[in-house]
């Protein structure tokens, strides 16, 4: 119990340093962690009350409230999900994390590192800890001196003890605790009715304030200086935006008159994995019209809003960071046949984009060549829809829009300066979907009253998208199934083990771990055996029990050019197995890998 006995010593030593003093009648807290931390429960848990909503926010939420004879103020920071680079955070969600500190002057007494400790959901590794370290040098090196970690859902733990769960982690959680100092509190928030909890934890920050000679964290005021100045460019740019939009709509409106209200409207929605376009579709029809998973063909449905006959059709996402040459030859075909499945042809195409999400010139690129599968007239047609727009609060989409990088605001230029926000969460705002079908007809208007049509038969549409680094890469165009087929056809090993893996596998769905850099999933494989991915076709041989990682990447197209005629094989996989005990690993589209040293953090 060497952790243990260091936050002992620690606090013995601070404790001579309170008892000269009174203790503090006020105290300023700034909760910080990842998405789903637990940092609005814990901020709950702390004041005694349920201050905070338990849902994301891309603004900070500041409550106060009188806790054991101090006044108590708490700051919760928006967070960052788990194991996402710093560098794929929006930039209104990093400004917000330095401002956060300013949200209770002259400055936060404990920055509250929030840990959630159930590894069922999480589990923390090394990557995770690298992105939290990214994150916290936002607020540069001084604020770990005023940092406490805060373990919560303390229950998942059961009888074993925090210190234990630490050594169990290893060299991550280690070098975390070591870097706040050894201080560290649980928190079990089903227990809020047990005081000693919270007031345990402000005792350990008034020790730790003490220890810093009673001065709070304050962030450099150059720094400040320097993101205020940016702000308020920022904010110039989003009024300039927003009335640049609002003339364009009262120029067609005053055009067009009554004529503007369309009787029916057709409706594609396009976009990439986990955009949120089934929930926009429900959102537009008004019920649970799409399922909420990933699909590889379009889905149409219909229905009847505000007075109109909506028909919206789903067409299937491609990878947030992956090429068009990089999609599947049904993906790509589903694409284009979108537009054909609401005859004669869409009023509007709505490009998916997260809120919560970074878009930066990578995402774009992927965006702008699966849009070249269509004719350069779709952009007259198309218009930005942003969801989960519950994260932006009260926040306006355009101070988002101009606070991230040249690719989002091209986007938005490259569709007319046409854009709107939904909250998927709060459907019963009959008020956005209408503004929605409004800006739809104006842009029908604009376009004198034309639907989207394509110019020529979805063959050639897709023949004069292939480039020549697609053709290199036509074998990543087959689908699992025919992958699988040549894989059986494969010369493989005799041996009764391995020939047959695919028919000995016990298959999985695989969680997603993230959702806004390339999407990994996450396997917890429980037991030794073989295990197929009934996504990726991948099998996995396990000799225990462990977690897998793994994710797609993208084939440097620069090495391609120098292969002469030969070809990848299929994709390209990042595969991290952290405890080690994957034996084998089975390609859907190539002989047999064996692991013959299995070692931490193994990637294939």
């Amino acid at each position: 119990m060497e952790t243990r006995l260091k936050m002992q010593e620690r606090r013995e030593d601070s404790k001579s340093q309170t008892s000269k003093t009174r203790p503090s009648s006020e105290l300023r807290i700034v909760l910080l962690g990842c998405v789903q931390s637990g940092k609005s429960s814990a901020g709950n848990t702390i004041l005694g009350c349920e201050e905070f909503e338990l849902k994301r926010t891309a603004q900070c939420v500041k409550r106060k409230g009188e806790v054991a004879g101090r006044r108590i103020t708490v700051v919760e920071a928006p967070g960052w999900f788990v194991n996402q680079l710093l560098e794929e955070s929006t930039e209104f969600c990093k400004q917000e994390i330095v401002l956060s500190v300013t949200k209770c002057p002259p400055g936060p007494h404990c920055l509250l590192l929030v840990i959630n400790l159930d590894d069922r959901k999480f589990g923390f590794t090394e990557n995770h800890r690298t992105e939290l370290e990214k994150h916290l040098k936002l607020l540069t090196e001084r604020a770990w001196s005023h940092t406490i970690l805060l373990f919560t859902f303390g229950d998942s733990l059961g009888n074993k003890p925090i210190e234990q769960y630490i050594k169990s982690k290893k060299k991550a959680l280690q070098w975390l605790v070591e870097k706040c100092g050894n201080r560290y509190h649980l928190f079990n928030n089903e227990r809020r009715g047990d005081k000693t909890q919270v007031t345990e934890l402000l005792e350990k920050i008034e020790e730790m304030v003490a220890a810093n000679n009673g001065h709070c964290f304050e962030m450099d005021k150059e720094i400040l200086q320097d993101m205020e100045k940016k702000r308020r460019a920022e904010e110039e740019r989003a009024k300039e935006r927003l009335m640049r939009m609002r003339r364009q709509r009262e120029d067609i409106q005053t055009k067009m008159g009554n004529k503007l209200h369309l009787s029916e409207l057709r409706i594609v929605l396009l976009g990439y994995g986990y955009a949120g376009k089934s929930s926009a579709g429900n959102t537009i029809l008004g019920r649970e019209a799409f399922e909420i998973k990933r699909t590889s063909q379009c889905v149409k449905r219909e229905g009847e809003v505000a007075g109109r006959h909506i028909t919206v059709v789903k067409a299937p996402g491609w990878w947030r960071n992956l090429g068009v040459e990089e999609s599947t030859k049904l993906v790509k075909e589903q694409i284009v046949l979108s537009v054909t499945l609401c005859p004669p042809g869409p009023h509007c195409l709505l490009l998916v984009i997260r809120v919560d999400a970074k878009f930066k010139s990578k995402q774009r690129k992927a965006l702008e060549g699966h849009l070249k599968l269509f004719p350069e007239t779709v952009w007259n047609h198309t218009l930005v829809l942003f969801t989960f727009g519950d994260c932006l609060r009260d926040t306006p989409i355009e101070k988002h829009i101009e606070s991230e990088y040249n690719a989002l605001q091209w986007l938005v230029e490259k569709c007319g300066n046409r854009y709107h926000v939904l909250n998927n969460m709060n459907r019963s705002d009959k008020t956005q979907v209408l503004e929605l079908l409004k800006k739809i007809e104006e842009m029908v208007a604009g376009n004198n009253g034309c639907h989207f049509e394509m110019e020529s038969s979805a063959k050639e549409i897709r023949g004069t998208t292939l480039s020549s680094k697609e053709k290199k890469k036509r074998k990543l165009e087959e689908e699992p199934e025919n992958i699988q087929k040549r894989g059986k056809q494969m010369d493989l090993p005799e041996s009764s083990d391995i020939a047959n893996p695919l028919l000995a596998a016990e298959e999985f769905f695989p969680d997603v771990k993230d959702v806004t850099s390339n999407t990994i999933y996450s396997f917890m494989c429980p037991r030794a055996g073989r295990f197929q991915c009934k996504l990726t076709s991948l099998v996995f041989e396990m000799e225990e029990k462990g977690e897998v990682l793994y994710r797609i990447e993208s084939w440097d197209t620069g090495h391609l050019d120098r292969l002469g005629q030969m070809q990848p094989a299929g994709p390209l996989y990042n595969i991290d197995c952290f405890k080690g005990s994957v034996s084998h690993l089975h390609l859907p589209h190539c002989e047999i890998l064996t692991v013959a040293k299995r070692t931490h953090g193994l990637s294939f």
